[in-house]
Protein backbone atom coordinates (compact mmCIF):
# COMPACT_ATOMS: atom_id res chain seq x y z
CA UNK A 1 0.00 0.00 0.00
CA UNK A 2 1.06 3.75 -0.83
CA UNK A 3 1.72 5.66 1.87
CA UNK A 4 2.02 9.47 1.90
CA UNK A 5 5.58 10.61 1.95
CA UNK A 6 4.46 13.28 4.80
CA UNK A 7 3.62 10.03 6.74
CA UNK A 8 6.94 8.69 6.89
CA UNK A 9 8.88 10.64 9.13
CA UNK A 10 12.48 10.59 8.41
CA UNK A 11 12.03 8.69 5.20
CA UNK A 12 11.80 9.63 1.43
CA UNK A 13 11.72 7.81 -2.10
CA UNK A 14 13.88 9.80 -4.82
CA UNK A 15 13.77 8.25 -8.54
CA UNK A 16 17.21 8.51 -10.36
CA UNK A 17 17.28 7.09 -13.55
CA UNK A 18 14.32 4.85 -12.75
CA UNK A 19 15.94 3.02 -9.66
CA UNK A 20 14.32 4.12 -6.43
CA UNK A 21 16.58 5.24 -3.92
CA UNK A 22 15.45 5.13 0.01
CA UNK A 23 16.93 7.81 2.10
CA UNK A 24 15.93 7.32 6.05
CA UNK A 25 17.55 10.08 8.04
CA UNK A 26 17.74 11.18 11.64
CA UNK A 27 17.47 13.52 12.94
CA UNK A 28 14.05 14.39 11.69
CA UNK A 29 15.82 18.06 10.31
CA UNK A 30 17.87 16.23 7.98
CA UNK A 31 15.02 14.41 6.37
CA UNK A 32 13.22 17.40 5.65
CA UNK A 33 16.78 19.48 4.14
CA UNK A 34 16.62 16.15 2.00
CA UNK A 35 13.37 16.22 0.87
CA UNK A 36 13.45 20.22 0.03
CA UNK A 37 17.27 19.82 -2.17
CA UNK A 38 15.71 16.63 -3.99
CA UNK A 39 11.59 17.86 -4.58
CA UNK A 40 11.86 17.16 -8.36
CA UNK A 41 12.99 13.76 -7.18
CA UNK A 42 10.98 12.69 -4.46
CA UNK A 43 8.42 10.29 -4.93
CA UNK A 44 5.51 8.80 -2.85
CA UNK A 45 7.21 5.59 -0.61
CA UNK A 46 6.01 2.40 -1.69
CA UNK A 47 7.54 -1.16 -3.21
CA UNK A 48 10.76 -2.08 -2.75
CA UNK A 49 13.87 0.16 -3.12
CA UNK A 50 16.99 -0.87 -5.05
CA UNK A 51 18.60 1.04 -2.63
CA UNK A 52 18.23 2.32 1.27
CA UNK A 53 20.57 4.10 2.58
CA UNK A 54 20.17 5.01 6.84
CA UNK A 55 21.76 8.47 7.40
CA UNK A 56 22.29 9.57 10.79
CA UNK A 57 24.03 12.08 12.84
CA UNK A 58 26.12 10.80 15.49
CA UNK A 59 27.32 13.33 18.47
CA UNK A 60 29.71 10.81 19.49
CA UNK A 61 31.63 11.07 16.66
CA UNK A 62 34.73 13.53 16.25
CA UNK A 63 33.73 16.62 13.74
CA UNK A 64 34.82 16.33 10.23
CA UNK A 65 35.54 19.15 7.79
CA UNK A 66 33.99 20.13 4.21
CA UNK A 67 31.56 17.66 2.65
CA UNK A 68 33.61 17.79 -0.41
CA UNK A 69 37.14 15.70 1.68
CA UNK A 70 34.34 12.57 1.44
CA UNK A 71 35.80 12.25 -1.82
CA UNK A 72 39.37 12.04 -0.88
CA UNK A 73 38.14 9.27 1.68
CA UNK A 74 39.33 5.83 0.31
CA UNK A 75 36.65 3.47 -0.77
CA UNK A 76 37.93 0.15 0.96
CA UNK A 77 36.23 -3.53 0.02
CA UNK A 78 34.62 -5.47 2.73
CA UNK A 79 33.12 -8.86 2.92
CA UNK A 80 29.90 -7.78 1.75
CA UNK A 81 30.79 -4.69 -0.22
CA UNK A 82 32.61 -0.84 0.61
CA UNK A 83 33.37 1.06 3.81
CA UNK A 84 34.11 4.41 3.75
CA UNK A 85 35.97 6.20 6.62
CA UNK A 86 36.73 9.99 7.29
CA UNK A 87 37.02 12.64 9.76
CA UNK A 88 33.51 12.77 10.47
CA UNK A 89 32.05 9.79 8.21
CA UNK A 90 31.48 6.49 8.56
CA UNK A 91 29.78 4.39 6.07
CA UNK A 92 29.11 1.16 4.24
CA UNK A 93 27.48 0.64 0.68
CA UNK A 94 26.48 -3.09 -0.24
CA UNK A 95 25.17 -2.70 -3.73
CA UNK A 96 24.04 -5.82 -4.31
CA UNK A 97 22.16 -6.24 -0.88
CA UNK A 98 20.73 -2.71 -1.85
CA UNK A 99 21.53 -0.77 1.49
CA UNK A 100 23.68 1.47 2.76
CA UNK A 101 24.57 3.39 6.37
CA UNK A 102 26.18 6.56 6.75
CA UNK A 103 27.06 7.95 10.26
CA UNK A 104 27.43 11.84 10.29
CA UNK A 105 29.15 14.63 12.77
CA UNK A 106 29.61 17.37 9.99
CA UNK A 107 28.91 21.22 10.03
CA UNK A 108 27.01 20.63 7.46
CA UNK A 109 25.14 16.89 7.65
CA UNK A 110 23.16 17.75 3.72
CA UNK A 111 26.43 18.28 1.99
CA UNK A 112 27.75 15.18 3.36
CA UNK A 113 25.12 13.12 2.35
CA UNK A 114 24.80 14.21 -0.47
CA UNK A 115 28.49 13.34 -1.33
CA UNK A 116 27.97 9.83 -0.18
CA UNK A 117 24.46 9.64 -2.56
CA UNK A 118 26.94 10.68 -5.29
CA UNK A 119 29.36 7.79 -4.15
CA UNK A 120 25.93 5.22 -3.55
CA UNK A 121 25.05 6.59 -7.33
CA UNK A 122 28.13 5.62 -8.78
CA UNK A 123 28.04 2.11 -7.35
CA UNK A 124 24.41 1.09 -7.49
CA UNK A 125 24.72 2.02 -11.42
CA UNK A 126 27.48 0.26 -12.28
CA UNK A 127 26.12 -3.03 -10.26
CA UNK A 128 22.84 -2.43 -12.09
CA UNK A 129 24.60 -2.27 -15.93
CA UNK A 130 24.72 1.42 -16.39
CA UNK A 131 27.19 4.00 -14.82
CA UNK A 132 27.49 7.71 -13.46
CA UNK A 133 29.67 9.70 -16.04
CA UNK A 134 31.31 13.04 -14.74
CA UNK A 135 29.58 15.16 -17.69
CA UNK A 136 27.25 17.92 -18.81
CA UNK A 137 23.97 16.45 -20.73
CA UNK A 138 22.24 18.38 -22.83
CA UNK A 139 18.46 17.05 -24.07
CA UNK A 140 18.43 18.94 -27.61
CA UNK A 141 16.07 17.66 -30.30
CA UNK A 142 15.09 14.61 -28.15
CA UNK A 143 18.72 13.31 -28.05
CA UNK A 144 21.05 13.81 -24.94
CA UNK A 145 24.64 15.07 -26.18
CA UNK A 146 26.98 14.77 -23.47
CA UNK A 147 30.27 16.38 -22.58
CA UNK A 148 33.04 14.90 -20.51
CA UNK A 149 35.58 16.46 -18.69
CA UNK A 150 37.44 17.19 -15.00
CA UNK A 151 36.58 20.01 -13.20
CA UNK A 152 37.13 22.89 -15.28
CA UNK A 153 37.30 21.72 -18.41
CA UNK A 154 34.06 23.33 -19.68
CA UNK A 155 31.32 22.04 -18.73
CA UNK A 156 29.20 24.43 -17.53
CA UNK A 157 30.75 26.81 -19.71
CA UNK A 158 28.84 24.40 -22.39
CA UNK A 159 25.68 24.27 -20.71
CA UNK A 160 25.66 27.97 -20.13
CA UNK A 161 26.25 28.71 -24.06
CA UNK A 162 23.16 26.17 -25.17
CA UNK A 163 20.21 28.37 -23.79
CA UNK A 164 18.10 26.39 -26.89
CA UNK A 165 18.73 22.58 -24.75
CA UNK A 166 17.44 21.17 -21.58
CA UNK A 167 20.28 20.91 -19.35
CA UNK A 168 20.33 17.01 -17.91
CA UNK A 169 23.05 18.04 -15.35
CA UNK A 170 26.24 20.51 -15.40
CA UNK A 171 28.46 17.54 -13.64
CA UNK A 172 27.27 14.44 -13.18
CA UNK A 173 24.43 12.20 -15.38
CA UNK A 174 23.03 8.55 -15.34
CA UNK A 175 23.31 6.20 -17.80
CA UNK A 176 21.17 2.86 -18.17
CA UNK A 177 20.95 0.77 -21.49
CA UNK A 178 17.63 0.00 -22.68
CA UNK A 179 15.85 -1.81 -24.79
CA UNK A 180 16.50 0.66 -27.83
CA UNK A 181 20.33 1.78 -26.60
CA UNK A 182 21.64 3.73 -24.31
CA UNK A 183 19.80 6.33 -22.02
CA UNK A 184 21.30 9.16 -20.39
CA UNK A 185 19.25 10.60 -17.08
CA UNK A 186 19.59 13.89 -15.14
CA UNK A 187 20.59 14.42 -11.71
CA UNK A 188 20.45 16.38 -9.05
CA UNK A 189 24.40 16.46 -8.36
CA UNK A 190 25.20 19.95 -10.08
CA UNK A 191 27.50 22.53 -9.52
CA UNK A 192 26.21 24.52 -6.04
CA UNK A 193 26.52 27.89 -8.09
CA UNK A 194 24.11 25.95 -11.21
CA UNK A 195 21.59 28.85 -11.96
CA UNK A 196 18.81 26.45 -13.48
CA UNK A 197 18.17 22.95 -12.93
CA UNK A 198 14.73 22.69 -15.18
CA UNK A 199 15.96 19.52 -17.04
CA UNK A 200 17.24 17.99 -14.04
CA UNK A 201 14.56 14.87 -14.72
CA UNK A 202 14.30 14.56 -17.94
CA UNK A 203 16.48 11.84 -19.95
CA UNK A 204 17.12 11.01 -23.70
CA UNK A 205 18.83 8.53 -26.22
CA UNK A 206 22.37 9.60 -26.31
CA UNK A 207 23.39 11.14 -29.81
CA UNK A 208 27.14 11.49 -28.85
CA UNK A 209 30.12 11.90 -26.00
CA UNK A 210 32.14 14.86 -26.42
CA UNK A 211 35.38 15.05 -24.28
CA UNK A 212 35.87 18.73 -23.83
CA UNK A 213 39.74 20.80 -24.93
CA UNK A 214 39.42 24.27 -24.90
CA UNK A 215 41.00 25.47 -28.20
CA UNK A 216 41.08 28.44 -30.23
CA UNK A 217 39.60 26.73 -33.21
CA UNK A 218 36.38 24.24 -33.22
CA UNK A 219 36.92 21.11 -34.61
CA UNK A 220 35.69 17.53 -34.00
CA UNK A 221 38.40 14.64 -33.64
CA UNK A 222 37.83 10.56 -34.04
CA UNK A 223 39.08 8.43 -30.83
CA UNK A 224 39.98 4.90 -32.08
CA UNK A 225 38.04 2.64 -30.00
CA UNK A 226 40.36 2.00 -27.12
CA UNK A 227 41.21 5.98 -26.51
CA UNK A 228 36.98 6.38 -26.44
CA UNK A 229 36.45 3.39 -24.00
CA UNK A 230 40.02 4.96 -21.78
CA UNK A 231 38.40 8.33 -21.91
CA UNK A 232 34.83 6.98 -20.40
CA UNK A 233 36.34 4.86 -18.11
CA UNK A 234 38.40 8.17 -16.86
CA UNK A 235 35.48 9.79 -16.66
CA UNK A 236 33.73 7.38 -14.59
CA UNK A 237 33.89 8.72 -10.59
CA UNK A 238 34.17 6.12 -7.62
CA UNK A 239 34.27 2.80 -9.61
CA UNK A 240 37.51 3.85 -12.03
CA UNK A 241 39.14 4.04 -8.54
CA UNK A 242 38.70 0.21 -7.58
CA UNK A 243 40.81 -1.77 -9.33
CA UNK A 244 39.12 -4.93 -8.95
CA UNK A 245 36.30 -3.58 -10.75
CA UNK A 246 38.24 -2.07 -13.94
CA UNK A 247 38.24 -5.03 -15.78
CA UNK A 248 34.47 -5.13 -15.93
CA UNK A 249 34.19 -1.14 -16.52
CA UNK A 250 36.41 -0.76 -19.39
CA UNK A 251 34.22 -3.54 -21.13
CA UNK A 252 30.96 -1.68 -20.23
CA UNK A 253 32.83 1.54 -21.42
CA UNK A 254 33.57 -0.55 -24.80
CA UNK A 255 29.88 -1.30 -25.28
CA UNK A 256 29.40 2.20 -25.13
CA UNK A 257 31.58 3.11 -27.21
CA UNK A 258 30.38 0.71 -30.00
CA UNK A 259 26.82 1.85 -28.91
CA UNK A 260 27.25 6.01 -29.26
CA UNK A 261 30.14 8.18 -30.94
CA UNK A 262 32.49 9.18 -28.87
CA UNK A 263 34.87 11.75 -30.04
CA UNK A 264 37.56 14.68 -28.77
CA UNK A 265 35.83 18.22 -28.84
CA UNK A 266 38.17 20.78 -29.18
CA UNK A 267 35.76 24.63 -28.76
CA UNK A 268 35.81 27.53 -27.89
CA UNK A 269 34.01 30.35 -25.35
CA UNK A 270 31.31 30.78 -27.76
CA UNK A 271 28.43 28.41 -29.32
CA UNK A 272 30.17 27.58 -32.48
CA UNK A 273 30.76 24.09 -31.24
CA UNK A 274 27.26 23.05 -31.62
CA UNK A 275 27.57 23.52 -35.93
CA UNK A 276 30.74 20.95 -35.65
CA UNK A 277 29.03 18.87 -33.45
CA UNK A 278 25.75 18.86 -35.60
CA UNK A 279 28.17 18.31 -39.01
CA UNK A 280 29.96 15.55 -37.39
CA UNK A 281 26.79 13.57 -36.36
CA UNK A 282 25.37 14.17 -40.24
CA UNK A 283 28.53 12.90 -41.31
CA UNK A 284 28.47 10.08 -39.10
CA UNK A 285 24.52 9.21 -40.35
CA UNK A 286 25.55 9.13 -43.84
CA UNK A 287 28.64 6.80 -43.12
CA UNK A 288 26.71 4.33 -41.10
CA UNK A 289 23.65 4.57 -44.32
CA UNK A 290 26.59 3.54 -46.94
CA UNK A 291 27.66 1.10 -45.05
Amino acid sequence: MMRSQDAVDGALDLILAGWRVRLVCAPQALAQAARARYAAFVAAIGGPADLVIAAAAEPGMSPGAHAAHMLEAPLRPDAAGYRLDADGIAASIQPDLGRATLALATAEPLGSLEYFLRIACALLAFHRGGVLLHAAGLLAGGQAYLFTGVSGSGKSTVTALSPHALALSDDLVLLRPGEAGWLAHGTPFWNPDAASRAGQTANGPIAGIYKLVKAPAVRVEPLSAAAAAAELAANCPVVNGRPELLPELLARCRDLARAVPVRRLHFRKDASFWAAVNANLIIQEVHSDAT
